[in-house]
């Protein structure tokens, strides 16, 4: 991607138009440039899908499978550390960067993103354990689950609205050859915040058709997690299993192949960003540039 084509005043439209042009122009290139993250990424989410089935499986029989939830939180870092890899190497064909450069900038800006969400995730708990400890002193149990959910809807809403303009900053980090994590990605986040609306538009709309390509590219491995989620609470009922002794490899197989090609499809939603954040700064600029002439007038 040329930087000159990058700081361009563009619509929420043409932002989604442009990245679909380079994305299907370049898929060839794209696929040889990014095919070992890929490959990665993929075979860690099959690990954290068979993990969290056999997690599910033991849970129906009433015990709980410390291999499974071993395998689960392996496949968790895998996915974490592959991802990094993943949009690394996106980034590579988006920006001036090397590889190098590229993967100790997103592991730093990923890795933020993810103990932030823990951050969250412990906090919904301490909110959930403590109005488990009122219900047993001073609320009833429907007054104490309506307060719960309530809280947690309003903090997870926060969480949301605080932590969108951080896709600004992603991409404004990838953007700097010479800045630090501090200015290239934590102070750049009051500049998104000023584009909020922008952002929420951009992601929002390319996360729909994400969604849809998702739910369609899903459905056979949809329609095999059912059978296996079904075949567990058969089993725990006493009934005997249904499914042919290959099905673990089928599931695995499947899962290999739509997950490849839903995070090839991410590449688009990455590059959509981009060019939404190349707009955001020209739209910066032009107005820094007519502030600064009419104060000259």
């Amino acid at each position: 991607m040329k930087q000159d084509e990058l700081y361009k005043n563009r619509s929420i439209s043409a932002c989604l138009k442009t990245a679909y042009v380079l994305w299907s122009t370049n898929f060839t290139t794209i696929c040889k440039r990014v095919w070992k993250p890929l490959l990665a990424l993929s075979l860690s989410s099959v690990v954290t899908v068979e993990a969290a089935l056999t997690v599910y499986k033991s849970a129906m029989m009433g015990q709980w499978s410390v291999g499974g939830g071993i395998a689960l939180l392996l496949g968790l870092v895998l996915l974490l550390a592959s991802s990094m890899w993943y949009l690394a190497a996106v980034m590579t064909l988006a920006t001036p960067l090397g590889l190098r450069k590229c993967l100790r900038r997103s592991a730093a800006a990923l890795g933020f993103l993810t103990g932030s969400f823990i951050v969250l995730s412990l906090l919904l708990m301490a909110v959930s354990v403590g109005f488990f400890l009122l219900a047993s002193k001073k609320m009833s149990p429907i007054t104490e689950a309506t307060w719960n959910t309530g809280i947690q809807a309003v903090i997870f809403l926060v969480y949301l609205v605080l932590m969108l303009p951080f896709a600004y900053s992603l991409m404004n980090y990838f953007n700097q050859p010479d800045t630090r994590f501090v200015a290239g990605f934590l102070k750049p986040w009051s500049r998104g915040m000023r584009h909020w609306g922008r952002l929420f538009s951009v992601m929002f709309f390319s996360g729909l058709i994400l969604f849809i390509i998702e739910a369609l590219v899903e459905m056979p491995l949809y329609l095999l997690l059912k059978a296996a989620m079904m075949s567990a609470d058969g089993v725990a009922g006493g009934d005997a299993s249904g499914l042919p002794g290959s099905f673990p490899v089928l599931l695995a197989v499947t899962a290999l192949i739509v997950y490849a090609l839903i995070y090839l499809v991410t590449v688009w939603n990455i590059f959509t960003l981009h060019y939404a954040y190349g707009s955001m700064v020209a739209t910066d600029r032009e107005k820094k540039a007519l502030k600064s002439e009419q104060e000259n007038q």
